[in-house]
């Protein structure tokens, strides 16, 4: 599954988009995961009063008995040695979707695989789709997803960097996404974090460079200033 998922970004640093499909959807079919849009009775606000449908990432094994084998995925690297997710301390916006039955839409135990699967799920919509507030909620939805189960930190960067590009056009949500990417770039010179852990997984899912979380950052904070 790795090596699909590795060759599809492949394609795509050469935008060979269709053959990029092909591994993306070998690599699904050999997951054992169905991941797909769903809507879900929820709230967003604090003030809201009656549950309306909402857009989540609706991921579920298509047979209980493929669970990813323990001893040859990576072990989950220590919570304290990922990046810090910010929350969101809005007095409207909710920080995480209060869902009406959340047990309905529980995501199974995730493994570093899958997890990086559902981000190149994400990242084939993205570059197959154009830039477009309807298409930055289901964004959210593949970030929200991944971020409720942090355990690596490819992934996790990979995650809160997404997530950090879509909050920055709302105006309730831009602060949170200035103080986190002032956290990744942060992080990025903090060696709590050894390379063996840093380099679990890295290679199956579009980790952004250094420099373009400085660039991030700048834009930020040029923004602000004018």
């Amino acid at each position: 599954m790795l090596f699909h998922l590795e060759c599809s970004y492949t394609c795509l640093s050469y935008y060979d988009y269709r053959r990029a499909k092909e591994h993306l959807h070998r690599a699904r079919d050999l997951s054992g995961l169905d991941i797909s849009m769903t809507g879900a009775l929820g709230k967003r606000t604090r003030f809201q009063q009656n549950f309306l449908a909402q857009l989540i990432l609706d991921v579920k094994r298509k047979d209980d008995s493929l669970v990813p084998d323990s001893e040859l995925s990576p072990a989950p690297t220590p919570t304290e040695l990922l990046p810090k997710d910010h929350q969101l301390n809005d007095d409207t916006v909710l920080n995480q979707m209060s869902l009406a039955e959340p047990s309905e839409h529980r995501l199974p135990d995730l493994s570093a695989e899958e997890q990086a699967l559902i981000l190149g799920v994400c990242t084939d919509f993205q570059k197959n789709n154009p830039v477009h507030k309807l298409n930055d909620e289901e964004l959210l939805a593949f970030a929200t997803c991944v971020l409720s189960q942090p355990r690596f930190w490819a992934v996790e960067v990979t995650a809160l960097c997404l997530r950090t590009k879509v909050e920055r056009s709302s105006s309730r949500r831009v602060e949170r996404a200035m103080m986190q990417t002032q956290t990744l770039v942060d992080f990025f010179h903090d060696d709590k974090c050894p390379v063996t852990e840093r380099l679990k997984i890295f290679y199956s899912c579009p980790a952004p460079p250094h420099w373009d979380l400085q660039v991030l950052l700048f834009t930020f904070i040029f923004t602000f200033a004018h």
